[in-house]
């Protein structure tokens, strides 16, 4: 220092330093940064190989400098970003510090400045490489977990709505990917960037195995019940988009892997993929964009059948059997005897969902006239389990007596018929069986205390 000529460079504040000898605090220094933003460049010494703590001493000014500063404009960005560019190449001259330091200051950046999103897609790619290479070398998961926190926090500080495909490439590559994502969210909220992640899975799926697998995967092992509607409702919308190629035929390829998405989401998440299977068949902007049946095409692709007069397919039965009209769902079980459908077992099937648990459901109907279909279905204690069948037997009795005994005679007649198949399959199909002996007598004793002050004078 003491050969040092300063001048009026912007290095003259060190003048102080050769006249005493001592080192400048870092506050000095950090002062000097805000000031010149020269010096907070030259500080990063990207010529050199620093050692480590030289790359701790200027990760600190670095971070003290940009929290110093009212605002972070383009050119301060525009001076720190090579050293953060260099932190997260992997052979990185300051090793894992310098990988640290420059993770740090991307969250910092993300924080307090709205970065071009040509820098954010870099920035993306450059941390998921990161996240790729701990994943790989590294034993430790919280190395890996610090460079997902990092990609994170990038996501969703900044004005993200879709992940560039080759990042989302690189992170499908990390082993165990959908287990990290699942430890994260247990302790932090990643709510953002998982909407977003999946988002861009969907996007990729249609012509991506890979991004399908991962797809997939994140949907069986992390919690996602908040973000089965957006999922579903993707789903389908691209289904029904699908359709209107009219020039194009449709290959079995085309469906496949929504089919896949909506079987994984029906098993994980059955009463929130109904929610959104009702909510998507209800949509009035769906309906009015499209002509004819919306199921039948939504099935055209879910079952590769562009004629669906030749076969009544799985899905088409199903869509109906779940759709907001009561008379389509009523049609439908009418017609399941004629279709067949019951007489094959489709347990362990990769069928969008089991067509025995929707007609179960629709015993549970809100419309008796559904419920009364149901109930004239061939074989039903076939395909539904005793105790489900039996339970839901017992409880539309109860509704429908509850219904007898609060309405007029002229009202009686379909809770009187529905209450009267009920009655008539809980006996024809548990009068021998023992173990159901109890249940079916408590259904049939208050109809012993009704019955005599009906007859009654």
């Amino acid at each position: 220092m003491q050969l040092i000529d300063t001048g009026n460079s912007k290095w003259k504040f060190l003048d102080g330093v050769k006249a005493s000898g001592a080192p400048p605090p870092r506050e000095v220094i950090v002062q000097q940064c805000t000031r010149d933003k020269g010096i907070l460049e030259a500080s990063h010494m990207k010529k050199f190989q620093p050692s480590r703590p030289v790359i701790g001493f200027c990760t600190a000014v670095s971070v003290e400098a940009l929290g110093s500063l009212t605002t972070l404009d383009s050119d301060v960005v525009k001076r720190i970003l090579p050293y953060i560019v260099s932190g997260l190449q992997p052979d990185a001259k300051g090793g894992l510090d310098h990988k640290a330091g420059a993770l740090m200051i991307v969250g910092l950046l993300a924080n307090r400045v709205a970065l071009s999103p040509k820098l954010v897609k870099s920035l993306i790619r450059s941390i998921a490489e990161v996240a790729r290479e701990d994943a790989r070398e590294s034993s430790d998961l919280q190395s890996v977990r610090t460079s997902f926190m990092a990609l994170i926090n990038l996501v969703q500080l900044q004005s993200v709505e879709m992940l560039p495909k080759k990042a989302v490439d690189i992170l499908n590559e990390i082993r165990d990917l959908s287990g990290i994502l699942a430890g994260l969210t247990k302790e932090f909220n990643i709510d953002k960037f998982f909407a977003v992640f999946l988002e861009s899975l969907l996007e990729f799926s249609s012509s991506d195995v890979l991004c399908r697998s991962t797809l997939l995967s994140v949907i069986e092992t992390v919690p996602m019940k908040h973000s089965v509607h957006r999922i579903v409702s993707r789903l389908l919308h691209s289904c029904m988009k699908l359709s209107h190629r009219t020039n194009e035929s449709i290959s079995s390829q085309s469906g496949s892997w929504a089919k896949e998405t909506l079987i994984c989401m029906y098993k994980g998440y059955h009463s929130e993929f109904l929610g959104a299977v009702h909510n998507f068949l209800e949509d009035s902007k769906v309906q009015s964009k499209n002509e004819g049946s919306i199921c039948e095409t939504l099935c055209r692709i879910l079952d590769w059948n562009l004629d669906l007069s030749v076969e009544v397919t799985d899905s088409k039965i199903w869509f109906a059997l779940e759709h907001p009209k009561a008379e389509i769902r009523r049609s439908t079980l009418s017609g399941l005897n004629a279709f067949g459908i019951l007489e094959e077992k489709v347990a362990g099937s990769k069928r969008l969902v089991n067509i025995h648990d929707a007609v179960l459901r629709r015993l549970h109907d809100d419309d008796l006239t559904v419920v009364k279909a149901a109930l004239t279905l061939n074989r039903l204690d076939d395909y539904i389990r005793p105790l489900p069948l039996l339970d839901a037997l017992e409880k539309v009795l109860q509704r429908c007596l509850g219904i007898l005994m609060s309405i007029t005679s002229d009202d009686a007649s379909l809770p009187h018929d529905v209450a009267v198949l009920c009655l008539e399959r809980a006996i024809s199909n548990f009068h021998d069986c023992e173990e159901f002996a109890q249940q079916v007598a408590t259904m049939m004793f208050p109809l012993l205390l009704i019955i005599p002050k009906v007859l009654a004078p």
